[in-house]
């Protein structure tokens, strides 16, 4: 007998950062997610950056091979192992973009006018990949149709559909049409 698909499962990153990391195999905390490393090309991650607990913890990179999943209340990686110290620079990359520096990027229409700028994104719920775009203006944008991303901003055709407002009895609905935006997996 089949039913239908499994829903899609996407987390913001709002929603995520600053959680435990824990290695699943064997249970060491790792430290807290702080950061997502994407493609501008492809928007699909590339690693993540930890905040190690104690004074001397620094900063440590999670290639996204290694994540496992983006969860309520924790964030599961392979194991403790695959949290590797990567320092503090973080300097300018040609073709990636750390998440936390590109919040904030102005939205634009082609002919110039403003939509709203950048304050969230949607992750599939493995950490692999970057699928929607929240903006301030209360629109969500699926990146990829009618909409260019850039470093500094983010060039749309049109808007693809308003953010479900908090009082909206019809969440079910709304999902749905979020989710008929999204490429398939």
């Amino acid at each position: 007998m089949s039913g239908p698909p499994p829903a899609r499962r996407l987390v913001s990153l709002g929603a995520v950062r600053g959680l435990p990391v824990v290695g699943r195999a064997d249970g060491v905390y790792v430290g807290k997610l702080d950061d997502v490393l994407i493609s501008v090309e492809g928007l699909v991650a590339i690693g993540y950056t930890v905040r190690a607990p104690g004074f001397w913890g620094g900063r440590r990179g999670i290639e996204v091979a290694a994540m496992e999943r983006l969860g309520r209340d924790f964030v599961i990686v392979r194991d403790a192992d695959a949290a590797e110290p990567a320092g503090d620079a973080r300097g300018k990359l040609d073709d990636r973009l750390w998440i936390s520096e590109w919040l904030g990027a102005r939205c634009i229409t082609r002919r110039g006018a403003e939509v709203g700028k950048l304050v969230d994104v949607l992750l599939e719920g493995d950490g692999t990949a970057l699928r929607v775009l929240v903006l301030d203006g209360g629109r969500v944008l699926v990146p990829g149709r009618r909409c260019e991303v850039g470093r500094d901003s983010v060039v749309v055709e049109e808007l693809d559909v308003p953010l479900k407002p908090a009082d909206a009895a019809d969440t079910a609905g709304w999902w749905r049409e979020v989710e008929a935006l999204l490429p398939a997996v």
